[in-house]
Parts: structure tokens; C-alpha cells; sequence
């Protein structure tokens, strides 16, 4: 369960950073150089992106990629 936590955290981190730049679907995927189906499935949480794709997206809307390791408070 806490898989799928993270990744629809990760869904939402990424809508969120298209919807602050003000852009629709289609136009992130023009500046991503992809279609607007990849970036829906990306969007959906059913798909695990890589780094590069995460980093072409944060180019895209003008933010910045952070990637971080934590402690995780399941483990006892």
C-alpha cells in the first residue's frame, strides 16, 4: 500500500508543477518533445518515470529536481 503512496505522491508533485507553470497537457508534452498520452499516463501514478524524464520535465516547468532519501518510519 505504501508503494502505491508514493507513487500517486509523485503524480501529484508532477500536476501540481505543470498546473504552476500554467501549462496544459499538450504543452507540456510539446516542450517535453512527447504527446500529451504520455504525459496523462505519467499523471495517472501507473507509471514509474525515470530520472531523465523527471528531469526534462522540472526543464520544462521551470523547476527544479530534488530527489531525496528518507528515513522510513515503517521500519522499526
Amino acid at each position: 500500500m505504501r508503494l502505491l503512496e508514493d507513487e500517486f505522491t509523485l503524480a501529484a508533485a508532477m500536476i501540481e508543477a505543470r498546473a504552476k507553470a500554467g501549462l496544459t497537457q499538450q504543452q507540456l508534452a510539446r516542450k517535453m518533445r512527447t504527446t500529451q498520452a504520455v504525459i496523462a499516463r505519467l499523471e495517472s501514478g501507473r507509471v514509474k518515470p525515470s530520472t531523465r524524464t523527471l528531469e526534462r520535465l522540472a526543464t520544462a516547468t521551470g523547476t527544479k529536481l530534488r530527489i531525496s532519501f528518507e528515513p522510513d518510519s515503517q521500519r522499526a
